[in-house]
């Protein structure tokens, strides 16, 4: 399994398993592990575990940006009502 530290990284193995086509299957946090069921056998794992955070959070609009590692209980937690956010 692949493990980019970063962006850049991640966007170095996209780039690689595309110009060659090789297929890859993201695995962020890993906690719905049944998304990865329908996953091709030869497809390399590719983890965004490292890539986590909350970007921006404009309660007011509903929007929220993060990173593709960023787990749901950390949205949950970041959109309740009385919280500090970011």
């Amino acid at each position: 399994m692949l493990a980019p530290a970063n962006a850049k990284e991640l966007v170095a193995i996209v780039r690689d398993a595309a110009s060659s086509a090789r297929p890859i299957a993201v695995r962020g946090a890993g906690g719905w592990p049944l998304a990865l069921d329908r996953v091709r056998a030869d497809a390399t794992m590719v983890s965004t575990r490292a890539l986590r955070g909350i970007l921006e959070y404009v309660p007011g609009d509903l929007t929220l940006t993060a990173r593709a590692g960023t787990t749901l209980a950390e949205i949950d937690d970041a959109t309740k009502i009385g919280r500090a956010h970011v």
